[in-house]
């Protein structure tokens, strides 16, 4: 076919094949909603991705099961939950070890279980620590050191700041109503 047979229907004039710019237009209409489409999709996914990221399912909204709508005060920067029997650590004398069983653990919000080793009688330095969803929960604690036979030492509750990571300074203790902290003593048998 010989490129000067091929005339511009636009103008009747000839078209130079290889050199003029062909002018392609979608459609009206089709090209605007398709990008509105792609545009709430995108909003919606990134909205969705953040609220995972962040960890804002954890948030609780009102109140479940009779619990007081979940809320927490601050007293003294430490949380306290307003019915103080909604966070608690049941915890028996165990064989020494790496690890350590829990019970029971119950939290009104996600948080944490941290072993402590005893200094005195008092808590000492942090051997391990483990997370837990809102609820009622069992389970164990992994230490980085392992406990010794005949030793004292204490689980403690900690709130969680959100980012799920253990952080002493952020994930503070979690008290009762009368300020103390949530714990419970055991020893390594």
């Amino acid at each position: 076919m010989n490129d000067q047979n091929i005339k511009d229907v636009r103008s009747d004039e000839p078209i130079d094949s290889m050199t003029e710019e062909m002018d392609f237009q979608p459609a009206e209409g089709s090209g605007a909603l398709r990008f509105f489409i792609t545009l709430i999709l995108g909003i919606a996914i990134g909205f969705g991705g953040a609220w995972l990221y962040f960890g804002f399912g954890d948030l609780d909204v009102g109140a479940e099961d009779g619990v007081a709508d979940g809320k927490t005060e601050e007293k003294g920067n430490t949380p306290v939950s307003e019915a103080g029997a909604l966070v608690s650590v049941a915890i028996s004398d165990q064989s020494a070890g790496s690890r350590v069983a829990l019970a029971k653990v119950v939290f009104d919000r996600t948080g944490w279980v941290a072993v402590y080793e005893d200094n005195e009688g008092a808590p000492g330095k942090i051997l391990g620590a483990q997370i837990f969803d809102k609820g009622e929960n069992a389970g164990v604690v992994e230490l980085l050191r392992p406990t010794e036979v005949g030793k004292i030492y204490y689980a403690i509750l900690h709130s969680d700041n959100g980012n799920r990571e253990f952080d002493l300074t952020d994930d503070l203790q979690m008290t009762d109503k009368s300020g103390k902290a949530v714990s419970q003593s055991f020893k390594a048998i």
